[in-house]
């Protein structure tokens, strides 16, 4: 078994290697690996700032239910048990985009967009579920994505009203 890995992972540099070796993949690598550092360094500041300017773009780019619409009115009633007016102090804005496909996201700064295909298959528990797991990823800004089950466990709970009486 040992030779088998031995000459596997012996292959793999040597593919690594020949691929390295002209100045185009090496360019390439190291244009890749600069991004990954930025990526790795980015500030705080930075993060909020890349998403104020991605969820504006992205804002622009598709419509937006109107805060009285059926979807605006769902999505706020989907939330209400959470109780996230804001986290890590960022206030929380959540909005519908009017396309079918079934999606949602939230950003570092607090830009939460549920897709109206998502809404249109799912129930409000199973949307605030989706909003709840997307918003724990960025809910500890040192460590993402660390301690994220508390969180997870209380946006997959049932709102109050839909849960059954305890005895």
């Amino acid at each position: 078994m040992g030779s088998i890995r031995a000459k596997f992972l012996a292959g793999g540099a040597l593919v690594l290697a020949s691929s390295l070796a002209s100045a185009a993949d090496l360019s390439a690598f190291a244009n890749s690996a600069g991004l990954a550092i930025k990526a790795a360094t980015l500030s705080d500041a930075e993060v909020v700032d890349l998403a104020n300017k991605s969820c504006a773009a992205l804002d622009r780019d598709n419509k937006i239910a109107a805060p009285g619409s059926k979807y605006a009115k769902r999505l706020a009633t989907a939330l209400k048990p959470l109780k996230m007016d804001k986290f890590n102090g960022k206030p929380l804005n959540a909005k519908v985009y009017l396309v079918t496909d079934v999606n949602a996201f939230a950003m570092d700064n607090g830009c939460i967009r549920v897709f109206a295909g998502l809404m249109d298959i799912m129930n409000d528990d199973e949307i605030r579920a989706v909003v709840g797991s997307a918003t724990c990823c960025w809910a500890t800004p040192k460590n993402p994505c660390r301690r994220p089950t508390r969180c997870r466990r209380r946006a997959a709970r049932p709102a109050p009203s839909a849960r059954p009486p305890r005895r």
